[in-house]
């Protein structure tokens, strides 16, 4: 699958600090789980652990539900 997180100071400890992808992310039903593991069966993708009523990453297993929009070069 491939991760996602709406919280940039997650994502920095996994791709580095110079560059973010902002994507428009489609998760739909949505598995919570802490490890990795195969798509669950009636689940879209998965959410890895929960920060309120969101999850601080989402795996998503079908590439149709992202859709790209920007790279942003920080300083």
């Amino acid at each position: 699958g491939v991760y996602f997180s709406e919280f940039p100071s997650y994502t920095f400890g996994y791709g580095g600090q110079k560059h973010l992808i902002l994507s428009k992310v489609l998760p739909g039903k949505i598995y919570p789980c802490q490890r990795s593991q195969p798509l669950q069966p009636g689940y879209d993708s998965h959410g890895g652990i929960p920060t309120g009523d969101r999850f601080s990453e989402i795996v998503i297993f079908d590439v149709d539900q992202i859709l790209p929009c920007y790279v942003i070069h920080l300083q």
